[in-house]
């Protein structure tokens, strides 16, 4: 959370990553101007219409559907473009779109896969019709001026103009388009950040994320690797002056499985930065940051070589 700017809507993945956040907002009274979100919860009806509102200091959410359009089991999965190219479809929805260009994501959302027209359906069973997602390529717009007034960058970083995001799922699933409603809508507004990236590859969002410390921030430029996705200044700054370590550093203290797991996340957090800022030249800012966590863990306690 402490690696999240202000009003920030934060996505986590399971249940492990979220419930220690909502602890500490909840309980501990931390941070409650994020709005965390749960990934698996985001299938669900009530949980989307839950950030409809106000919760704690964070403003509702802009999630493009209707409570009616996603009401129970509408709309949990939507065929997609991979999916409805594959057969022959009789008056399939992927023939009314040019799939070599980009469309407005915040568009196809809006009046195609929650439309109810039956040019944009496709029959299953007697009666019985989904929607669809019928492109492989959408389109975020950047509000350039905007972004350059709320983010920091790199020295030497080339804003895009629009996102590009190629859809590579076959059915996405009711929280896969609440995430893409939460980025058509947001326009830049707020923060958005994830806890972790693997799951966004399939939706063409992985490239435009980049690490500020524990969480990856969803931000208008493009990488090609992990090490040119951080934000150096920010995650220095977040690591040396915020990150936490617990009893690390004191000989003995035990860890066992699920707590190696997350030690190493602290570790790599520390590793891809410092590999990062030597590529920059940023030696000394290098060095600090690989000292700053053999000083705070103990190599005792979690040895280099541990699994």
């Amino acid at each position: 959370l402490e690696s999240c700017e202000k009003n920030a809507i934060v996505i986590s993945f399971g249940d492990n990553d979220t419930y220690p956040l909502w602890y500490t907002q909840e309980v501990a009274g931390n941070r409650q101007d994020l709005r965390v979100m749960n990934y698996s919860l985001l299938g669900t009806d009530w949980y989307i219409n839950q950030l409809r509102y106000k919760v704690n200091e964070s403003a509702p959410a802009d999630v493009i559907f209707t409570p009616e359009q996603i009401e129970g089991s509408k709309r949990d999965y939507v065929f997609g473009a991979p999916y409805l190219s594959r057969y022959n479809i009789p008056n399939n929805p992927a023939s009314l779109f040019d799939q070599n260009k980009y469309h407005d994501l915040y568009t196809i959302l809006k009046t195609v896969t929650a439309s109810d027209d039956p040019r944009y359906l496709v029959g299953v069973d007697e009666g019985e019709s989904l929607s669809t997602f019928p492109v492989t390529k959408v389109s975020v717009p950047v509000d350039r001026e905007l972004v350059l007034k709320t983010m920091q960058f790199n020295p030497g970083d080339s804003i895009v103009s629009e996102l590009k995001l190629d859809i590579k799922k076959s059915f996405i699933q009711k929280n896969d388009l609440a995430i893409l409603a939460l980025i058509a809508a947001n326009k830049w507004q707020r923060p958005i950040y994830f806890t972790s990236t693997q799951e966004l590859e399939e939706l063409g969002l992985e490239k435009y994320t980049r690490m500020e410390g524990m969480s990856y921030r969803l931000v208008p430029v493009e990488s090609s690797s992990q090490q040119g996705g951080i934000a150096r200044d920010i995650s220095y700054k977040n690591i040396m002056e915020k990150f936490g370590y617990g009893n690390a550093n004191k000989p003995g203290i035990f860890y066992d499985e699920e707590n190696r797991r997350h030690i190493n996340s602290i570790r790599a957090a520390h590793a891809f930065l410092g590999l990062s800022l030597a590529d920059a030249n940023k030696l000394d800012s290098a060095r600090k940051i690989l000292q700053r966590y053999d000083q705070m863990v103990d190599i005792t306690n979690v040895p280099y070589g541990m699994t």
